[in-house]
């Protein structure tokens, strides 16, 4: 049998990023807004979005890999079209861009 998903909230809690109080109260204020519990947490400071996507990876069973310590060769930048980087322009509260990929084994 498979083990049970940990959400990222119990993982931020659990290693302390965020108490279950700031986690209640990220909910609420992203309910009001319209807004992603995961943005709001960043919003309201209670987690960095490394924090934040860090944890969402793991809930994921994905790694994380901080792309400003990755130098990627011109070559493989070339493989992505232009018209897909425009569409991930922009990122999230704090203008960093996060995104997760699976690699097909």
């Amino acid at each position: 049998m498979a083990a049970k998903k940990v959400d990222f909230s119990e993982i931020l809690i659990r290693q302390g990023t965020i108490s279950a109080d700031q986690f209640v109260e990220a909910k609420r204020v992203a309910k009001t807004s319209g807004k992603k519990v995961v943005d709001t947490l960043t919003v309201l400071g209670y987690a960095t979005g490394d924090e934040v996507m860090r944890a969402l990876a793991k809930e994921h069973g994905l790694d994380f890999i901080d792309l400003n310590e990755v130098v990627i060769p011109p070559s493989v930048v070339e493989l992505v079209p232009a018209a897909g980087l425009g569409a991930l322009a922009g990122g999230g509260a704090t203008g960093s861009l996060f995104f997760a990929v699976r690699m097909a084994s």
